[in-house]
């Protein structure tokens, strides 16, 4: 018996469900789920510690190119996929679908507007 494969929108209409939150400056957000960001001046958010295979998704309601918010890992020794700690938002609508390579790794899967 081999594995049978689903479209996404098979598996979403099957119930498959994502927390929300709504993320705030000076607190992390949580390590899975969706975090919605929104802002209306430049501030940097807090991601966690990654946990591998977990996947992030992150949605961003900017109000102005002239608020660029960062999303920052919670250290130097955690790290993007290409060794930055912080990634900036500059647009409304920007997002992020990250997964956790390791316990010090994140990794952008899909960005927009980043």
């Amino acid at each position: 018996m081999g594995v049978e494969r689903q479209t996404m929108s098979q598996v979403v209409a099957g119930g498959l469900r994502f927390p929300v939150e709504t993320a705030s400056t000076g607190s992390v957000m949580s390590v899975h789920g969706v975090s919605i960001i929104a802002s209306t001046k430049a501030v940097a958010y807090q991601l966690p510690n990654p946990v591998p295979g977990i996947v992030k998704f992150i949605s961003a309601n900017i109000g102005s190119t002239a608020n660029v918010t960062t999303v920052q890992t919670p250290s130097t020794s955690v790290t993007f996929h290409d060794g930055s700690t912080s990634i900036a938002l500059s647009t409304s609508g920007s997002a992020l679908m990250l997964v956790g390579l390791s316990t010090t790794q994140w990794g952008v899967v899909v960005g927009s507007n980043y």
